[in-house]
């Protein structure tokens, strides 16, 4: 059983999704041939950015070819050198490297920790008024935390944001389809529009089941990224049969969000519920989530064993884990991070919770992980 993946739904599977693909090469062919703002813009791009406009409730979205350069290309179109950027310190890498490419001045506030948030909003407001020009001035967090499986706190962010007239970029990437009463992501959860956050992205890749990721916004800012971003001027268009396939994939969602993000959350209470019940070895954590509703479980050495053991003996014994829950036909994965991470690499377990998997298989697979 897939533990593994990021599929949450498994309609990257899904035979009706196959048969949209097979349809769509038929009529496209497997390739678009050139960039979108060239000669690679055919009619299933157009529609799955109408797809995910009106069913997140926003003026324009804009699709980009690779999850990746989605997010890492979308600051640095938006901010630059003297701007201010206050960036989670458990961010994933994409996010660092936007950051890092847009030359803005960075700082990494502390782990969902809202009262170091607003200490630096304010210090960059004083610094901005000792200017002559105002600067951009914006906050960047994903919405669920591909690091650790935690849910940011966005209704304080928000918050935070219009008292100090910050701007927010969302990365909802691990959010987007599965969080939420009909499945759309972090905002919904909290009971926030998707149009009060100035930028929100998400992932083609994850619930959906295809390649790639969105941006969304107003018009005049998702019109300006499309003349300014790296990863939409240059890159080749997906392939039209994956967004075909992802627009499928997405009416599949609303037409029964009790099915798929509703189970998929379900299924992630029980499932930490369970964990709890039984007990975990007193070596090890299970990184708690805003109502257990993450479907994304991390499973790490409480700090006192990292002292004692460096890095690569947890590895090793994750790995031990690993082959032996695959020998038990439950796939799960160690955390893989890049040497180019900036936060502290904790070695952990990931375990991806499924709306395709029934509740029973999912709170017998939490007894045998335990």
């Amino acid at each position: 059983m897939d533990f593994a993946t990021f599929d949450y739904h498994s309609l990257g599977v899904n035979e009706d999704v196959l048969e949209v693909a097979k349809e769509a090469v038929r009529v496209y062919g497997v390739g678009s041939c050139g960039p979108r703002g060239f000669y690679g813009t055919v009619k299933p791009h157009l529609q799955i950015e109408n797809d995910i406009s009106d069913f997140l409730g926003v003026e324009s979205t804009a699709i980009i070819s690779y999850n990746f350069a989605t997010i890492s290309t979308i600051i640095p179109a938006y901010s630059s050198r003297g701007d201010y950027l206050l960036v989670d310190a458990s961010c994933h890498l994409p996010i660092q490297q936007g950051a890092k490419l847009s030359r803005s001045n960075t700082e990494y506030y502390r782990h969902n920790d809202m009262i170091d948030l607003e200490e630096r909003m304010i210090t960059v407001v004083r610094k901005d008024k000792k200017k002559k020009t105002i600067s951009r001035r914006y906050v960047v967090t994903e919405g669920v935390f591909r690091n650790t499986g935690e849910i940011a706190h966005l209704k304080m962010i928000v918050d935070l944001c219009t008292k100090h007239k910050f701007r927010l970029i969302l990365d909802d990437s691990l959010g987007f389809g599965v969080l939420g009463k009909t499945g759309r992501g972090t905002p919904e959860h909290f009971g926030i529009p998707t149009s009060k956050i100035c930028l929100y992205l998400g992932s083609l890749g994850n619930s959906l089941g295809g390649i790639g990721g969105f941006c969304c916004g107003d018009k005049p800012i998702i019109d300006f990224q499309r003349l300014q971003s790296t990863g939409y001027v240059f890159s080749a268009s997906l392939a039209p049969y994956i967004t075909a396939c992802c627009s499928a994939a997405l009416a599949i969602i609303e037409s029964d969000a009790n099915a798929f993000p509703n189970t998929a959350v379900s299924n992630s209470v029980a499932f930490r519920k369970e964990i709890k019940k039984h007990k975990l070895s007193p070596l090890i954590e299970m990184v708690d989530a805003d109502e257990d509703a993450s479907p994304l479980v991390h499973f790490r050495p409480v700090s006192s064993q990292l002292v004692t053991n460096n890095n690569r003996c947890c590895d090793r014994l994750f790995d031990n884990v690993v082959a032996e829950m695959l020998d038990r036909n439950y796939a799960i994965r160690r955390s893989m991070y890049n040497c180019e991470e900036r936060m502290a690499i904790t070695p952990s377990l990931r375990v991806v919770i499924k709306s395709a998997i029934s509740q029973d298989e999912t709170t017998r697979f939490a007894k045998v992980l335990v």
